[in-house]
């Protein structure tokens, strides 16, 4: 799976969730056992099966070698101011990738968890940046 299509699904799983969760008006874990949260089983469940920790790691793969061709042999101080904002959102989603997704327990509760509260604010931010950089 492409790096574009990983973080689309975790842009388009999260915004789904806590869209949900805002509109329920609970405390995150009463929404998860809400008729709110069950009511996006089957397509958490569709979009949950797009991410699993093999395409997680493709996509850390695919944003590091990013990551190498801005730099072409450089020291990150040569890249212009552009290509620093654009480098520096790469490594915005790769730190959110390995320090947060890929270490989240695999049980679907906690894993949407990370997502929504500490993944999706970063990816809302350099999304728009980022998802153009990796097609």
């Amino acid at each position: 799976m492409s790096a574009v299509t990983v973080v689309s699904n975790l842009l388009a799983l999260g915004v789904q969730v806590k869209d949900a969760w805002t509109k329920s008006g609970k405390e995150w874990k009463p929404f998860l056992a809400s008729p709110e949260f069950a009511a996006l089983h089957t397509s958490t469940e569709k979009l949950l099966g797009t991410l699993k920790h093999n395409d997680l790691q493709s996509a850390v793969a695919a944003i590091r070698k990013k990551q190498a061709d801005f730099l072409h042999g450089r020291e990150i101080t040569a890249l212009s101011v552009d290509e620093l904002s654009q480098f520096s959102a790469l490594a915005d989603v790769e730190h959110q990738l390995v320090n947060k997704l890929l270490k989240a327990p695999p049980e679907r509760e906690n894993f949407l968890g990370v997502l929504v509260h500490d993944v999706l604010p970063t990816l809302i931010r350099v999304g728009k940046v980022v998802v153009p950089l990796l097609i």
